[in-house]
């Protein structure tokens, strides 16, 4: 499947819109027909019918006070990335669970030459085989609020980075004029992750808290407002979803509690 241009924003002549990606349990490429493939594919659509998204995006890029203008050409340019220059997304085990590649980790070669690359944990793509409904729901919103932190962090690579910034890895994803992907998706803090079994990885819920006490917390039940979460519809958190005020509460011994880097 490929993105269909507008008359009004035709294609550069010979684009490419088609997507690299690469699994750790694959031979080659992945064909358009596998499901991965479309869910990243359903991403992408979804990233590029969100003006607040690209917006989002584009103001990441930006280290000094952007102008309207500038602010609108670089949503023009992003938008661009996401059509036609797409980066490659790797799955692989070295990868950090909350995507990228850790420090110290084995090297890996680049699948496309000239291309952005983007690390996902192969365990999590695996696991939105497997389990109940509700995990791989949970899962697969994860997977796609890690894939606008990586695009985000591949937008400033691309467009906004100066000589003069201090980088280290793929460390940055917002700038003085944004705010962390997880707050930006949830509205209300920063995500950890709570598992069942931390061994087998078994996730029982997400939950965004904040330095005021306030928390979310979204179960991997299948319900309505996961299924929507799962669509990339994150506008639930301001409509449907009420955040409790803490603090929160961590005491059963079955459970396990992991920050998820975002």
């Amino acid at each position: 499947m490929t993105v269909n241009s507008s008359a009004s924003n035709p294609p550069p002549y010979g684009a490419d819109t088609s997507l690299y990606i690469f699994l750790e349990n694959s031979e080659g490429k992945l064909l358009p027909e596998h499901p991965f493939y479309q869910f990243v594919e359903e991403t992408r659509q979804g990233f590029l019918s969100s003006g607040d998204t690209l917006e989002y995006m584009a103001n990441s890029t930006f280290s000094d006070n952007p102008t309207s203008q500038s602010q609108l050409a670089r949503v023009d340019e992003i938008r661009g990335l996401l059509r036609y220059d797409f980066p490659v997304i790797v799955g692989s085990k070295s990868a950090a669970i909350g995507g990228g590649l850790p420090p110290g980790s084995p090297n890996i070669a680049e699948k496309v030459a000239g291309k952005e690359h983007i690390y996902l944990e192969q365990d999590m793509i695996d696991q939105c085989k497997k389990g109940s409904d509700g995990r791989r729901l949970l899962l697969k919103f994860l997977l796609k609020l890690i894939l606008l932190r990586e695009l985000t962090i591949a937008s400033w690579l691309t467009y906004g980075i100066h000589k003069s910034d201090a980088f280290r890895g793929n460390e940055r994803s917002s700038t003085p004029f944004t705010e962390p992907t997880d707050v930006f998706v949830s509205g209300c803090g920063h995500l950890f992750m709570v598992f069942q079994n931390a061994k087998r990885r078994d996730l029982w819920s997400v939950l965004f808290l904040n330095d005021e006490g306030g928390y979310l917390e979204v179960p991997a039940f299948d319900t309505p407002i996961l299924r929507k979460l799962a669509s990339g519809d994150w506008s639930v958190f301001q409509r449907d979803v009420i955040t409790s005020m803490g603090p929160y509460l961590y005491s059963s011994p079955t459970l396990s509690l992991l920050l998820l880097p975002l």
